[in-house]
């Protein structure tokens, strides 16, 4: 079992039993005074982390929606929840993100907390707002080195497509809002008929 956080292993482990919903965690890590669940994916298998852009500011109303910048809270739930992305998953292979301003300072706050360089950040326009059939189709072009991609984009688009994927998970997925699958393919050209198994659902709001 391999723990990224930065050093060569975590202080403590000990089994878990306690995930929200059904995550196949295994383990909690202890680390800095905080335990932390680490899943224990299958090796074999892509895995999935699909964000929502954190909370983002309403105070100057002349801004363009794509232009809205994060609020204080969102500067404080990005890192938060790279953090867990990291202690939980690992780091990802790749991250993707829409260009909308407040979905960039998010994406680019998860890759900091990951030492992942915002150089590396792939950018897709067409995310701003994107269905569930845009958001697929970014997935399928992913190269096939890519086991774990992780990917930032807007309501309603990124709650309706987590929920083709595993049923109704939530109504709206929160802000910073994290989902986590695991799916069954070599390629990731298979994601529409590969299987798919979720796997978590965290969000800034969760007690851990």
């Amino acid at each position: 079992m391999i723990f990224y956080f930065g050093v060569t292993e975590p202080i403590l482990y000990r089994h878990c039993c306690s995930c929200f919903v059904s995550c196949y965690c295994k383990f909690s890590v202890y680390r800095g005074g905080i335990w932390g669940s680490f899943c224990n994916f299958d090796a074999d298998m892509k895995k999935l982390i699909a964000v929502r852009h954190a909370k983002s500011d309403w105070v100057d109303l002349s801004l363009k929606d794509y232009d809205r910048p994060l609020n204080d809270r969102g500067f404080r739930d990005a890192p938060m929840m790279g953090g867990r992305i990291l202690a939980q998953y690992g780091l990802p292979d790749l991250i993707m993100s829409s260009t909308a301003l407040r979905a960039k300072q998010t994406a680019e706050a998860i890759g900091e907390v990951c030492a992942y360089g915002t150089e590396k950040i792939l950018w897709h326009d067409n995310l701003y707002h994107a269905g569930p059939k845009v958001i697929e189709d970014r997935i399928l072009e992913t190269e096939d080195a890519v086991q774990t991609l992780l990917f930032v984009c807007h309501n309603p688009g990124i709650t309706f497509f987590v929920n083709s994927l595993c049923g109704p998970l939530t109504n709206d997925l929160p802000t910073c809002g994290v989902v986590v699958f695991e799916i069954e393919a070599e390629y990731w050209s298979d994601f529409t008929t590969a299987s798919k198994r979720f796997v978590d659902f965290d969000f800034p709001k969760r007690k851990i």
